[in-house]
């Protein structure tokens, strides 16, 4: 029997007796087994990674090397702090201290940015679950469906 998923609703077909490993959810896409509706996930993971690994180094890199907790490596002392940030506001032609906050700001830019796609591939998802925390929010514009009385 071969598996296929179209629009959440579970589909099985008899098999020429090859079973592929993969299933169909519909729209020319071809996601494996298994992984239900993640695989339209895949990139946004990834997308998060490569957001918060960066981030997460560079914040533990200042923060450490700003207090001088080196853990007895150069790379995270407060000369090499000093040194990078020298270099880069030469190189800017700006005040040295001023770009932990420039820095700083992008990068809440960034994170508003990246929350913000995400928040629209999921307006469906945050659509509904808004739906079910407001109380009494009736979802048709009509009362009720059928006859309504002659008023007297």
């Amino acid at each position: 029997m071969v598996s296929v998923a179209v629009n959440g609703a579970g589909v099985q077909f008899p098999s020429s007796g090859k079973e592929s490993g993969f299933s169909s959810p519909g729209a020319g896409t071809i996601v494996p087994k298994g992984t239900g509706n993640s695989g339209d996930q895949l990139p946004m993971r990834y997308i998060l990674i490569f957001w918060g690994l960066p981030m997460g180094i560079f914040w533990g890199w200042y923060f450490l090397s700003y207090y001088d907790i080196n853990f007895g490596m150069l790379f995270f002392s407060r000369l090499v702090h000093d040194f990078a940030f020298r270099f880069y506001g030469d190189m800017l032609g700006i005040e040295p201290t001023a770009i932990p906050a420039m820095v700083a700001r992008a990068c809440v830019i960034d994170t508003a940015l990246i929350f913000a796609i995400f928040a629209f591939r999921k307006r469906r998802e945050i659509a509904a679950w808004w739906r079910d925390r407001q109380p009494g929010l009736m979802t048709s514009a009509s009362p009720e469906a059928g006859r309504v009385p002659p008023a007297e």
